[in-house]
């Protein structure tokens, strides 16, 4: 998965804070699913663990989810949360998906990656290792924004600042590359891994935010700190500020304006 290092228990906060469009989504994914009473989940990518509860919720305390994240700061966010959870059906633990060895063959009878999958550098192996731990018959479900999904407006604001001093410079001797891949190229992944009764979408959002600092944040957060990583580290503070300067501008009486495009794939394993 990507660079999760640059995370820290303040993005980790933000994110579980204002992360309700992601968590709408992931929603949206298990209810297509279908999960049921009795069932075995699992949640790679869990983050600090909101639609990993809602899914415990879902299956019962006759069912069972684990809520799998590189990030200690996120898993350590989602298990403070046990306490206060009516099921003991719930177990959160630090891990990445391209490694899902400590669960044996066939152990769930659904997993998904909620916002999370193009964050991973090695997608193959882990649709991979999703398909070896799942039953046959067991379900699969990604969300993910589309490669011309990402918003509009922070695009734009983000572009408009870098090309400018002083940060032009340090942008052309960086080796960005985007992780996000188009839905031909899911298909693709899904086929190679044998998964079977495939539903690919694409799903158009519209949306509005009041704080150009708090659409900041969750860009920050959602990225566990890489979101602008590809600048040196003394001047990201102050590129941030000029970004939600740029987003300022672009505030009217309902906010500004968001539009975003997510992928959404669900599909089964062969029986």
């Amino acid at each position: 998965m990507s660079d999760v290092t640059l995370d820290t228990p303040e993005l980790a906060h933000n994110y579980d804070r204002i992360s309700e469009a992601q968590f709408l989504l992931g929603r949206s994914l298990i209810e297509k699913m279908g999960v049921k009473e009795g069932e075995a989940w699992l949640d790679i990518g869990c983050g600090t663990g909101r639609l990993t509860l809602k899914v415990s919720e879902m299956v019962g305390p006759s069912g069972s989810v684990v809520g799998l994240d590189p990030s200690p700061h996120r898993i350590k966010i989602a298990n403070e949360k046990l306490s206060n959870h009516q099921y003991t059906n719930v177990k959160f633990m630090v891990g990445v998906g391209e490694d899902l060895g400590v669960f044996p063959e066939a152990t769930f009878d659904g997993a998904y990656f909620s916002s999370v999958f193009h964050w991973f550098l090695e997608k193959e192996k882990a649709l991979a290792e999703a398909y070896r731990v799942l039953k046959p018959g067991g379900w699969i479900g990604i969300t993910m924004p589309a490669p011309d999904g990402l918003s509009k407006v922070i695009r734009t604001a983000t572009l408009k600042v870098i090309s400018r001093p002083p940060y032009a410079d340090h942008v052309k001797g960086s080796s960005r590359r985007s992780m996000l891949i188009t839905r031909e190229r899911l298909e693709l992944l899904f086929g190679q891994t044998q998964f079977i009764d495939l539903e690919v979408e694409v799903k158009e959002r519209r949306l509005f935010q009041h704080s150009a600092s708090e659409l900041m944040e969750f860009y920050s957060a959602s990225a566990f700190g890489n979101f602008l990583s590809f600048m040196p580290e003394g001047i990201r503070d102050d590129l941030k500020q000029e970004i939600v300067k740029e987003l300022k501008k672009e505030i009217t009486v309902d906010g500004i304006e968001l539009v975003s495009r997510t992928i959404f794939a669900v599909a089964k394993k062969s029986c």
